[in-house]
């Protein structure tokens, strides 16, 4: 006996081949046309985005308080300063008071002997050296103690400190040089410096008038002296001679 099995395999016919082949394209076409719509709609909404943005109007970024965009430079104009000037500082001697200062005790109207001593100046200004040699005595000779020297000027420094030659000599050996005598005495020592310049201003003169030097060279030559009776004064003993 031949037994027949009741579950077979079930087999495509031909139109069943046919049918299926069919829904499968269906399928296939349903699946393309989704995703060509997707596309589509990405595609559309990048393109409408790409519009929106090219419409859109610039936006101020100073006026919207960003500092994405560097600010422009302002031009301005230079201010122009003026060059400030400045004076220099000029020391003075004490000494240098000049004919617009007015000392007190200065006395105008002695004139100096000039002579005795080991005087260098012969007396009359008849050549430059003469004045050369005012200048010298008027710096005096340390050899001779504190006050460099008396016999010049013995008679101008009577009048003007009111003692005698033993008088100098006593404050001389008490170790006051001319400046410091002169304040022992309540004398200005910048006014025996004028005091003493005076003096010899008579002889300056001489020189002009009889034609060694220009009058516009007087006051030179008296400046020299000036200074020579300002380091006597004022002469402490050690400096250089």
């Amino acid at each position: 006996m031949t037994l027949t099995s009741t579950h077979r395999k079930p087999r495509l016919t031909a139109v069943g081949t046919v049918a299926v082949a069919a829904l499968a394209l269906v399928a296939c076409s349903s699946d393309n046309g989704a995703n060509d719509s997707a596309e589509a709609a990405t595609s559309a909404v990048t393109i409408d985005d790409a519009e929106q943005i090219d419409d859109a109007e610039p936006v101020d970024t100073a006026e919207a308080g960003t500092s994405g965009t560097a600010a422009e430079p302002v031009e301005t104009d230079p201010v122009e300063t003026e060059p400030v000037e400045t004076t220099p500082a000029v020391a003075e001697s004490d000494a240098d008071t000049g004919d617009d200062q007015t000392l007190d005790g200065v006395l105008t109207d002695v004139v100096a002997d000039a002579q005795g001593g080991r005087a260098f100046f012969d007396g009359t200004v008849d050549e430059v050296s003469d004045l050369d040699d005012l200048v010298a005595d008027a710096w005096g000779d340390g050899d001779l103690g504190l006050h460099r020297g008396h016999a010049q000027v013995e008679n101008v420094l009577e009048a003007f400190l009111g003692i005698d030659h033993d008088g100098m000599h006593d404050l001389m050996d008490q170790g006051l040089n001319l400046a410091a005598t002169a304040e022992a005495l309540d004398k200005d020592p910048a006014a025996l410096v004028e005091t003493l310049t005076y003096s010899y201003i008579p002889f300056v003169e001489q020189g002009v008038d009889n034609g060694v030097i220009s009058s516009d060279e007087l006051d030179v030559w008296v400046d020299l002296i000036r200074t020579e009776f300002d380091d006597r004064v004022y002469w402490d003993g050690v400096s250089a001679s």
